[in-house]
């Protein structure tokens, strides 16, 4: 028997149903990055003063095992207030739950707080209804 069959077997003996199973996965996303090959031309890639840009954001998905409750995206910028929120007032509003660390990157306080903040209310609030 494997892990899905102990998994399976596990979750039917303690009564969890897929409503209350949820999986987070977290990805980066190195955005303004050139490719490292092309067909083009390969000079760009070996022209004096060419850096590989390094701008990146930190993605965290969640939702549960039955796909219908779906918590915002936590998005780990570098930024503390980046220029694109500027005309926002309040970015706790945004679609994504947003936040900063210096290489943007997902670190335990953050996930801490996100998990505090954010996933136990939206999850108690989604059991209970």
């Amino acid at each position: 028997p494997g892990f899905k069959s102990y998994l399976f077997d596990f979750l039917d003996k303690e009564g969890i149903s897929g409503e209350q199973l949820y999986n987070c996965d977290e990805t980066g996303l190195n955005y303004r990055m050139l490719p490292t090959r092309t067909l083009a031309s390969k000079k760009e890639a070996s022209a004096p003063g060419y850096k590989k840009s390094n701008e990146r954001v930190t993605i965290l998905a969640c939702s549960n095992a039955t796909g219908n409750h779906k918590l915002r995206l936590i998005l780990i910028g570098k930024s503390k207030k980046p220029r694109a929120f500027k005309k926002l007032t309040q970015t706790d509003n945004m679609p994504p739950w947003y936040t900063h660390q210096k290489k943007a990157w997902m670190n335990s306080q953050i996930f801490k707080t996100w998990f505090e903040q954010e996933f136990v209310p939206a999850v108690e609030k989604n059991l209970v209804a």
